[in-house]
């Protein structure tokens, strides 16, 4: 314990008395630096890669057979999600960059020469605004500044609402958010461009569109992204309605292109500057949700495509029962006459046949089972809209043998009797 003016401070032996003259740990000050990733986007990807490396670990598990279908299943299905989770959340669908010199922030006299990024997402707009080197000197080197700015401003409040003019409580999240930077003293371009999209009136309404815009845009990507995993489910239970989801999905997320496209704005947002106007074009967001909307309809139309004419070969490549939509019909020698020659079987192959039966194969072994079941195959195929239907005809077979001791002979008026020679044996 010591004495040090009129304070006593009282030191702790042992954990902190190393090289210090403090008796407690180190104190740092804050260090506050510039967001130069999107949390969200790379936290998508991180999961999406966590799973895709967990199924390569267990893909050795696997017949040798079906790796490569099942690898290409997995991979081609985490794709589709991931992308249209990260068009959903993606924040580049417009954006612009420029550098120029412009006026930093008040009460600091001079320009700096700085690169200015704008991005534009569904939910938000993200300005960006840096120098190179980031340390800049002002009233004559009695200032420095670090000039590495990264501000997002939200309009997606709840229920996506504008909200009255101006900047009060009732007023949107985005006006609020911008009302927030000018009392914290943000950089004056981050508010001129953030102003921008304050304006609604007379014609000049940027913020209330690409709002819009981006409020239905995000519906038809959720409702891309629960169809297709709702394909994804289909594709292991009827491969015809899982091509129809991905059909959907793909329609989905084009038409999500053309809502953006068409509501975002009738007027051309341009911010001009010192040595430049910041004008916009699509970004990658844009073109990933484009890309993946003709992905998945071509996917769907492949799907559907090869269900009607090789529809075995893609069973076995989506490693599903051929026969499990087959639907079996029994049919005696009545049911045969009556349906006749017009009875519409499309052909399908024969499982023990090599080459594909014709459909005037199958009426004609039904007309030949007749007059010599013995000639019709055990099964025959039809189609029926969707489903494939198995009709299985009636052949004659000899009766089951009956023990000899249990045989009744005694009995003239029995309608059968197990006699080899009259049961065709």
């Amino acid at each position: 314990m010591a004495n040090e003016g009129d304070f006593w401070i009282y030191r702790a032996k042992g954990l902190y008395d190393g090289w210090r003259h403090v008796p407690f740990s180190t104190q740092y000050p804050e260090l506050k630096t510039a967001v130069t990733k999107d949390v969200l986007e790379w936290g998508l990807v991180y999961v999406v890669l966590i799973l895709v490396v967990s199924f390569v670990f267990v893909l050795p598990g696997f017949r040798k057979s079906e790796r490569i279908t099942t690898s290409i299943r997995i991979f081609v299905g985490l794709f589709v999600v991931a992308t249209i989770l990260l068009s959903n959340f993606g924040q580049e669908w417009e954006v612009s960059r420029l550098t120029t010199k412009t006026p930093y922030r008040a009460g600091l006299k001079g320009e700096i020469k700085a690169s200015i990024a704008v991005k534009i997402g569904l939910r938000s707009v993200n300005i960006t605004l840096k120098t190179d080197p980031t340390v800049v000197k002002f009233e004559h080197g009695r200032v420095n500044e670090t000039v590495d700015y990264n501000e997002r401003l939200s309009w997606d409040n709840e229920g996506w609402t504008v909200g009255r003019s101006g900047f009060g409580p009732n007023a949107g999240r985005f006006n609020q958010e911008f009302r927030e930077h000018q009392r914290k003293g943000s950089p004056y371009p981050i508010l001129w461009i953030a102003e921008y999209f304050t304006f609604d009136g007379e014609g000049i309404r940027w913020g209330r569109h690409y709002l819009q815009a981006g409020y239905f845009t995000h519906v038809m990507l959720w409702t891309a992204f629960s169809s297709w995993i709702l394909a994804l489910v289909l594709f292991n239970m009827v491969l015809r309605y899982g091509g129809y989801a991905s059909l959907v999905t793909g329609l989905c997320l084009i038409v999500g292109n053309i809502i953006y496209a068409t509501l975002r704005n009738p007027n051309q947002l341009i911010i001009p500057f010192e040595d430049g106007s910041l004008e916009f074009h699509w970004g990658w967001s844009f073109w990933l949700c484009l890309a993946t909307g003709i992905f998945c309809f071509l996917i769907g139309l492949f799907v559907l495509i090869l269900d009607e004419f090789a529809g075995d070969k893609l069973a076995d490549f989506f490693g599903i029962d051929f026969a499990q939509d087959l639907e079996e019909i029994y049919l005696d020698s009545d049911d045969i006459a009556k349906m006749g020659k017009s009875a519409a079987i499309p052909s399908l192959p024969h499982p023990d046949s090599p080459e594909p039966q014709s459909s005037s194969y199958n009426v004609e072994m039904m007309e030949r089972s007749l007059s010599n079941p013995s000639a019709v195959p055990e099964r025959a195929y039809r189609k029926k809209s969707v489903f494939r239907t198995k009709v299985i005809t009636p052949r004659s077979r000899a009766p089951p043998p009956v023990p000899q001791s249990q045989r009744k002979t005694t009995n003239d008026d029995d309608d059968y009797e197990n006699n080899p020679a009259t049961s065709g044996h």
